[in-house]
């Protein structure tokens, strides 16, 4: 400027990612988040397809309902066979752009705004924690007065994301069976298997005094966590190390429970060819402690009891 200014921001672009969906048209500095997502206004979910695709689609002849459903579906055209390649290039979501165009393109507008722009660096769930830090200093650098970044997922609820549907289960996976000792349920198989994308189905055999129906629900439930795109370490997180008072500590008994099990065939189903030594396993922790002498109870005899001081919770 040849002049002094009264008002150091004079110049500014303001956020017009509410206001964009409202008047139907481009948001300004940012690509789109997808080209269909659910947006979240209070208790209303509601679905919104990229309205330039939908004409693209139908001039250049790929239109469909099968592509529509599709394409609200996964939220990208990146894995459609009948979008031709210019057409991939030009719809290209947030999270399919690198995170170093998405803070050139903010720099780009800083450089002649009074204001900071405002600009979210859209991060896939998977980004490292060296990705956000490189973020952070290649926006100071580029002379961006600040920046958001927001990993997708990050938070239980955000307002908008696509739909997250499990991936089909294939005609043939392929995986291993365990078999542990469980207590006086009897004997357990536990069965894990996998197709090209990863680990996605789990289920079980259990005989004896065991619930087949209980132990089915949790295959079924962890199976769909894991085609939902869950990770398979945050499962084995929340089901290691659960006990179960049916598990007697043996020699034979080299789990706490049905779930503990599941974690240990996960675990040795993603190792590979590393040999599991139940000798060397891990044994259960104790079960409880007895409320009259403090002294460590054991199962016996169908029951929890205190070997020191004969306490019985039977």
């Amino acid at each position: 400027y040849n002049h002094p200014m009264r008002n150091a921001t004079t110049t500014t672009i303001a956020p017009t990612g509410s206001l964009s969906i409202i008047a139907d048209c481009s948001s300004g500095i940012e690509p789109h988040f997808a080209m269909a997502y659910t947006k979240k206004v209070m208790d209303d979910n509601s679905i919104i397809v990229n309205t330039y695709l939908k004409e693209m689609a139908k001039k250049e002849g790929f239109y469909s309902e099968i592509f529509m459903k599709e394409i609200i579906e996964k939220g990208s055209v990146q894995t459609s066979a009948n979008v031709p390649e210019n057409i991939k290039k030009l719809f290209k979501t947030a999270l399919e752009i690198e995170y170093s165009w998405h803070i050139k393109m903010q720099a780009a507008f800083q450089k002649f705004t009074d204001n900071a722009v405002s600009k979210t660096v859209n991060l896939p769930n998977a980004a490292p924690k060296e990705d956000v830090k490189n973020a952070f200093v290649l926006a100071y650098e580029s002379g961006c007065k600040g920046i958001t970044i927001y990993r997708d997922g990050s938070r239980t609820e955000q307002i908008i994301f696509t739909q997250k549907k499990p991936r089909k289960r294939p005609n043939t996976m392929h995986g291993i069976t365990m078999k542990y000792k469980i207590g006086t349920c009897g004997n357990l198989y536990v069965t894990v298997n996998e197709d090209e994308k990863g680990i996605g189905e789990v289920f079980m055999n259990i005989g004896g005094e065991g619930c087949p129906p209980l132990t089915e629900a949790v295959g079924r439930l962890i199976s769909l966590s894991l085609r939902s795109g869950v990770d398979v370490n945050e499962i084995i997180d929340q089901i290691k190390g659960i006990k179960c008072v049916g598990c007697i500590s043996d020699n034979d008994t080299v789990v706490l429970s049905c779930p503990e099990a599941i974690s240990r065939t996960i675990e040795k189903k993603m190792k590979g060819n590393v040999k599991f030594n139940p000798k060397t396993a891990q044994k259960p922790r104790p079960i409880d402690i007895c409320p009259e002498c403090h002294s460590i109870m054991i199962h016996s005899d169908g029951c929890i009891v205190c070997k020191t001081c004969g306490f019985s919770q039977c």
